[in-house]
């Protein structure tokens, strides 16, 4: 696999490309980021830019909008989701798929599953205090599984770690604890 950063710096007037140019006119410069991510029979990709809050993200047909937290000046959490917000919904998101998935492979006929998955981060360290660190750390995440044995449960989360794309990714960068628990 093979991540690709593309950064495009574009002078803009009134949100029209222009070529550089000197004088009194106001210019703008609009920061764009691709993220590619390379894989051996599929591309998955994503392009954020500036706006007014914070970054309109494009990836394929979807466009939203993130913001940093209110404690960073934004309104991430509020009205939009924060960028860490997304990488913790993508992790449950994934892990939720994947259970889907592998009980339907094993026959397993599911009653009902919530995957709830958490992370810590120090908004010191996004503010870049000396000192802090701005990682998201302590990933957890608590699996609730109805319709399944505990023995079955922890069979299914098994093939579930060692197929999942979002958590092998945070996993290999990070210790995520997993927590399996049937009924309720």
């Amino acid at each position: 696999m093979f991540l690709y950063f593309l950064y495009f710096y574009s002078p803009t007037i009134n949100n029209k490309l222009t070529e550089p140019c000197f004088g009194t006119l106001k210019l703008h410069l609009r920061l764009t980021v691709v993220v590619v991510v390379v894989m051996v029979k599929s591309v998955i990709g994503a392009i954020a830019t500036v706006s007014e809050r914070g970054a309109e993200v494009r990836c394929g047909r979807f466009r939203f909008e993130t913001s940093p937290s209110p404690a960073l000046g934004g309104v991430g959490g509020e009205e939009v989701p924060t960028p860490p917000q997304l990488l913790v919904s993508a992790l449950a998101a994934c892990l939720t798929e994947m259970f889907k998935m592998v009980s339907e492979e094993k026959g397993v006929k599911l009653e009902g599953l919530r995957v709830i998955a958490e992370a810590s981060i120090d908004p010191e360290g996004v503010k870049g205090v000396e000192g802090h660190d701005a990682a998201l750390r302590d990933f957890s995440v608590k699996i609730r599984v109805k319709g399944a044995s505990q023995e079955v449960a922890e069979e299914i989360i098994r093939e579930v770690e060692r197929r999942c794309p979002v958590g092998l990714a945070l996993s290999r960068a990070n210790q995520i604890k997993v927590e399996v628990k049937t009924g309720k």
